[in-house]
């Protein structure tokens, strides 16, 4: 069975990932950057700007990234087009790297994610609030692998692309860089 997902990142939950993704995409021109695009597009010269929207029913679905689609497009294993990649869910295909990769959250969307001290793990995702805080020369790496339980294809772990959205939140939009793209994301809830 094929399954579409969104090429882009999107927001999604470990235990429902085959759940249809409501997301549209668009790569956008110069005249529609934001202040924000603007000032990444500063940092980071010559990457490519999606803007993207995702509905969800309520913010408490959202948990974690899902950046291996875009990592998966790029090698030419799932067939794909300009936005969507159709994964087979019963592939046996692994893929396992470290990929360049964060979230800038300056309207503050998401929750700050503790150090977990008990487990020594601090592999979450990072989520930088504040522009001067980021330099492109240290942009951190996160670990990603796809693999099978029972036959399903899946993207794995979930635990460190772990995002919580901050309900007292005002804005509903991030942005998300990876290698030679930054994408802009607009949460709207049904």
């Amino acid at each position: 069975m094929e399954f579409s997902f969104p090429k882009y990142p999107f927001f999604w939950n470990y235990d429902d990932m085959y759940n249809i993704i409501n997301y549209t995409s668009k790569e956008i021109n110069p005249n529609e950057y934001d202040e924000y695009t603007k000032l990444l597009l500063e940092k980071f010269p010559n990457y490519k700007i999606i803007k993207s929207n995702q509905i969800i029913k309520s913010k408490e679905e959202i948990k974690n990234l899902n950046i291996h689609t875009w990592y998966l497009s790029q090698l030419n294993i799932f067939e794909n087009d300009e936005f969507n990649i159709k994964i087979l869910t019963n592939s046996k295909f692994k893929y396992k790297n470290n990929v360049k990769c964060f979230i800038f959250d300056p309207y503050n969307i998401f929750k700050n994610l503790d150090y977990d001290k008990k487990n020594k793990k601090e592999e979450n995702i990072v989520i930088i609030k504040k522009h001067t805080s980021i330099f492109p020369e240290l942009i951190p790496s996160l670990y990603i692998h796809t693999h099978n339980i029972k036959g399903i294809f899946r993207f794995s772990p979930n635990n460190n692309s772990k995002v919580i959205l901050n309900k007292d939140s005002l804005e509903n939009i991030c942005y998300i860089i990876l290698d030679k793209i930054i994408v802009i994301i607009e949460i709207t809830n049904s």
